[in-house]
Parts: structure tokens; sequence; C-alpha cells
């Protein structure tokens, strides 16, 4: 099953850490609900991380990703 979505996942990831659960019981729970393309381990670890951190907003980061290339001047 694909997700449209990453927010849902996300609010998934939250409440698993709320109740106490670890990354690793985290990501199976999600990947038996949710197939493996959803999330990978790393990607639950950092979540995890963060919120151990004291950080749970689920936002990306600001200047996650890979830069755009895109330049506005060359439309005009």
């Amino acid at each position: 099953m694909r997700v449209e979505n990453h927010l849902h996942i996300r609010h998934i990831m939250l409440y698993h850490f709320e109740k106490g659960w670890r990354a690793a019981q985290s990501f199976r729970d999600i990947v038996e609900l949710f197939g493996e393309e959803a999330i990978s381990q790393s990607q639950v670890e950092r979540w995890f991380k963060r919120f151990k951190s004291g950080d749970t907003s689920l936002q990306d980061e600001k200047g996650r990703g890979r830069p755009s290339d895109f330049n506005d001047q060359a439309l005009k």
C-alpha cells in the first residue's frame, strides 16, 4: 500500500513514541500495515531521535532535501 501523505505516518510514529515504543517496534508496525515502501528504518530512527530531543513537530526540517536548480530568471 502506497502512502500518499507522509504526515499520516509521522502521526503514527509520534503516537508510538508517546506510548514508549522503540523505533524498531514502530518501523515493524508501520511496514506491516503500509508495506516496505512506506518508510525506511533509518527514517523512523531519525524521527524518534527528533522526538526524544523534545521536537514533536511533524513538519520537515527547513533545508532538508535536494536544493532546486531551477532558475526563475531564465523564464524571462
